[in-house]
């Protein structure tokens, strides 16, 4: 008698359940799933304790008559695939594939066309009259309730109900012609009106965090990326729900991506910070693997590597679109409205282009029509206009420094300035500004400031080189030359001094950086080849030289000329991302009028 044996279709359900259901909101998305694949233009959804005792999706699509009611609870029923290409998913699954996973562990009702079939944990009944001739009606209710393993691994009410609003919220982003409406113990809690995607984010991430948006269109070869890059200062110390990134307008996640937006606003926000971002990514099926989860919840790129530096060079381009100010730093605690005020040198100062992708962008600019400039630090093009012919030409011929006039240096460590048409005091930590400006220096001329080596040195590495490093190593002033193992015969004698014996790789090392001495440029290069991918290998020789930048700067306790600092001031307004120093530290606070009398209790 074979030991092998045959699963019932009732425990091949759960198994299955067990994959692609974790919780109340991956049922509910499932389900609404199937609402937007029916062309629903309505879909309401009713939690009751979050989704945890009951869950209810109407909506008004395309229904369902007799033999798809029966059909949807067969295992592997779907319409999603074309002419049976897995690889080939546009949609998200039209009824079916995932309904009877989900009826064989809960209390399951579906309802379409005027009949109704119910599943008690995998118990099909007859098909029955229903009141429901319009569209669908999905109800859940006990999910897990008799498998007692699953259900201790569900969280608080409130946490699983954050995770079903978190859902809609994606759907919300990525179909903005659907109209939502989510309840919960009788109390609506979202509505969301068909209408643009603009004022989708806009009510989703709150009017404040939307109006310091970017908006972003780039493409390259095979993939097209467009979407939102928020302000530094809305950025998170938790890396969870940064980054929403949807790929062919289906939410995934992907640690890759995650990491290169990160990278692309390495020079504007702390290491340990995490970007806010809305990235949607249009790519060609073929480059993707969708069915790397049951979920789909994930996705895989085929050139992982390109595709990562494709968006680290579009979020670096565009967020120089940014505040020039990326955090606003106040000497006094500030209140909450005072700290969503931010300024805008757009109109002040030309925009730079940066990276390589070379597409149309565009910022948004909402301005509030009643703010008086003394007080909302923005710089437009009526205020400068209104200054000009107001008494103070002279200032725009003497000085149209953003950062104003020195009025001294503090602790020989300070440089104060006032701003005369922002009627703004500027406190510079010296030593912080400095040594962001040899760095940017050091990496504006690394191509430029080169040491050759008259005989080429040799390094051996005891493993085998990745030899697209030579093109990232190469961005900072080295000059080498990767040999592997196996190529090594075809060489020949007299072609090295040194062959390749026990080591995998060999490296040539023509020439280095200027910034660096001997010792230093060897070093690092023998630390970034240490298995990490390329990307973590171009963060850290930005570090080395941003130390290296540290130690070669003016520092605190250093008396500077009146002339010294207003020079400072001047090359100061020509560093981008200045507002911080390599390290990621403030590298100036600013004091405004209407903070000093607030503080002074004036107002």
């Amino acid at each position: 008698m074979s030991k092998i044996k045959l699963l019932s279709d009732d425990i091949i359900n759960q198994i299955a359940a067990g994959e692609i259901i974790t919780g109340p909101h991956s049922a509910l998305k499932e389900l609404v799933e199937n609402s937007i694949d029916a062309s629903a233009k309505n879909i309401e959804i009713y939690l009751k304790d979050g989704g945890m005792s009951k869950i209810v999706v109407s909506d008004d699509g395309i229904g369902m008559d007799r033999e798809d009611l029966l059909m949807s609870l067969k295992r592997h029923s779907t319409s999603k695939l074309n002419q049976n290409n897995l690889f080939e998913i546009y949609t998200y699954g039209f009824r079916g594939e995932a309904i009877p996973s989900i009826a064989s562990v809960s209390n399951f009702i579906l309802e379409s066309e005027s009949n109704g079939i119910s599943v008690n944990f995998g118990d099909i009944s007859e098909i029955y009259p229903s009141n429901i001739n319009i569209g669908t009606r999905v109800s859940i209710t006990n999910l897990f309730s008799k498998i007692p393993a699953r259900l201790k691994f569900m969280k608080s009410i409130s946490t699983e109900f954050s995770k079903c609003i978190r859902v809609i919220e994606n759907f919300a982003l990525t179909t903005p012609d659907i109209n939502f409406l989510v309840r919960n113990d009788q109390k609506l809690i979202v509505s969301y009106c068909k209408n643009s995607l603009e004022n989708r984010i806009s009510q989703i991430y709150t009017k404040n965090i939307f109006e310091k948006g970017i908006y972003f269109e780039e493409s390259s070869k095979n993939i097209k990326a467009w979407g939102y890059l928020f302000h530094p200062s809305h950025s998170k110390y938790s890396s969870s729900n940064s980054v929403r990134l949807f790929v062919n307008n289906r939410i995934v996640s992907n640690k890759m991506v995650n990491t290169a937006v990160k990278i692309g606003y390495r020079n504007i926000i702390d290491n340990m910070r995490y970007p806010l971002a809305i990235l949607y990514i249009e790519i060609d099926p073929f480059f993707i693997d969708i069915n790397i989860s049951p979920t789909k919840s994930d996705v895989r790129f085929r050139d992982e590597s390109t595709v990562q530096r494709f968006i680290i060079d579009v979020v670096s381009k565009n967020i120089q679109k940014f505040n020039r100010i990326a955090l606003d730093f106040s000497f006094f605690e500030k209140s909450k409205e005072e700290k969503e005020t931010n300024i805008d040198f757009s109109a002040s100062f030309p925009e730079k282009e940066l990276g390589i992708v070379q597409n149309n962008t565009n910022v948004i600019d909402i301005k509030s029509p009643n703010r008086s400039f003394e007080t909302s630090n923005v710089y437009d093009e009526k205020t400068v206009e209104n200054v000009i012919n107001t008494k103070k030409p002279q200032f725009f011929e003497e000085n149209i420094n953003f950062f104003g006039k020195v009025i001294g240096q503090i602790f020989d460590t300070y440089i104060i300035s006032y701003n005369e048409i922002s009627k703004e005091v500027f406190i510079i930590d010296q030593h912080a500004v400095h040594e962001k400006m040899t760095m940017n220096k050091k990496l504006d001329n690394a191509d430029n400031n080169i040491q050759y080596f008259i005989k080429p040195e040799v390094i051996n590495i005891p493993h085998l080189i990745d030899n697209e490093i030579k093109d990232t190593i190469e961005k900072y002033g080295f000059r080498i030359d990767i040999i592997l193992s196996k190529d090594c015969e075809t060489l020949g004698t007299n072609a090295l001094d040194v062959c390749l014996s026990s080591t995998n790789s060999m490296v040539i090392v023509n020439a280095i950086p200027g910034i660096m001495n001997k010792e230093e440029a060897f070093n690092l290069i023998n630390d970034v080849l240490d298995g990490k991918n390329n990307c973590e290998k171009e963060e850290y020789i930005r570090t080395r030289i941003a130390d290296i930048s540290c130690h070669n700067s003016i520092r605190a306790g250093r008396k500077l000329s009146q002339n010294e600092m207003t020079q400072f001031l001047e090359d100061m307004e020509k560093t981008k991302d200045v507002h911080q120093c390599n390290h990621h530290r403030p590298s100036f606070l600013v004091i405004n009028r209407n903070t000093l009398e607030k503080e002074f209790e004036r107002t």
